[in-house]
C-alpha cells in the first residue's frame, strides 16, 4: 500500500467543536454610587482537535500494518453568549441551563458589552442578603461551560452609602475579609502579640489598614501597645 497520500475527496462531516467552553475569571466591582455592579468575566472556548491519518492494517501474519502521517486540525465553534443569573443561591443551579423546543439550542443567552462586562442594577434587590453570580459561557454549537459562581460583596457597601455606620470587632484583621476591609473607613487598633509567623502576618495586616503615618513605625507600635491604648486612625486624618 503507497501512503503517499497528496489529494483526498474526503468530507468530514463530523468536522464539529464538541468541547465545552471554559470561564478562566470572573471579577466583580461596583460603580462609584454602590447602585450596581459590573462583572469582567473571561470565557474561552477550547476547541475539539481532529487527528486524520490513513492506516493499512496487517491482512495476516506475514504482512505490515503500516500508517501515514497525522494530520491535526481544530474546530472552534467561538463564543456565543453567558447564561448569567443573580440571586441568594450559593450552590450549584444547573437549572439555568434551559433549551429551546429543538432540545439543542440554549435558552437566555446575553452578549457581553465590548469591554467584556455585565451590569446589573442592586437598587432593585432586597438588602440585607446575600447575593451570589452564577455563570455559564455558551459557544456557537452550544456547548456548556462548567458553572462559576461568585459572591457579589455588595451588603456593606450599600449600608455604607445610605450613610449608616457598621461596626467590626474582631482580636485579628485577618477575621475579616479584604473585600470588607477595603470599605472600612475608621479604625481603633489595639495591641496584638505575635509569636508566629502567622500571628506576625496578623500584625503587618493590621498595620497596612491603618492611613499612613511616617512618623510611626505602625506595626512596632501595635506590638508595643499597653493596656488600654490603641492606635486611632480616621479616613482624613
Amino acid at each position: 500500500m503507497n501512503l503517499a497520500i497528496t489529494e483526498t475527496n474526503f468530507v468530514d462531516k463530523a468536522f464539529v467543536d464538541n468541547t465545552s467552553p471554559v470561564i478562566n475569571d470572573v471579577s466583580i466591582s461596583l460603580n462609584e454610587e454602590q447602585t450596581s455592579f459590573s462583572a469582567n468575566i473571561l470565557g474561552e472556548d477550547k476547541g475539539t482537535t481532529y487527528k486524520y491519518y490513513v492506516n493499512k492494517p496487517k491482512v495476516d501474519e506475514n504482512d505490515v500494518e503500516k500508517m501515514s502521517n497525522i494530520i491535526s486540525q481544530e474546530a472552534k465553534a467561538g463564543i456565543k453568549g453567558y447564561v448569567i443569573d443573580v440571586n441568594t443561591n450559593q450552590n450549584a443551579m444547573p437549572e439555568l441551563i434551559e433549551y429551546e423546543k429543538d432540545k439543542i439550542t440554549v435558552k437566555n443567552v446575553v452578549s457581553l458589552s465590548d469591554e467584556g462586562t455585565y451590569t446589573k442594577d442592586l437598587e432593585s434587590l432586597p438588602e440585607g442578603e446575600n447575593y451570589y453570580l452564577h455563570v455559564y459561557a455558551v459557544d456557537n454549537n452550544n456547548n456548556v461551560s462548567e458553572e462559576v459562581i461568585k459572591k457579589i460583596t455588595q451588603i456593606i457597601k450599600l449600608i455604607r452609602s445610605k450613610g449608616i455606620s457598621v461596626f467590626f470587632i474582631s482580636q485579628s484583621p485577618t477575621d475579616i475579609p479584604n473585600e470588607i476591609l477595603g470599605q472600612l473607613g475608621n479604625r481603633v487598633q489595639h495591641c496584638l502579640r505575635a509569636y508566629t509567623p502567622q500571628e506576625l502576618k496578623a500584625v503587618k495586616t493590621a498595620a497596612s489598614t491603618l492611613r499612613e503615618n511616617p512618623e510611626l513605625d505602625t506595626e512596632k507600635a501595635i506590638l508595643e501597645l499597653g493596656t488600654g491604648e490603641a492606635l486611632v486612625s480616621f479616613v482624613n486624618e
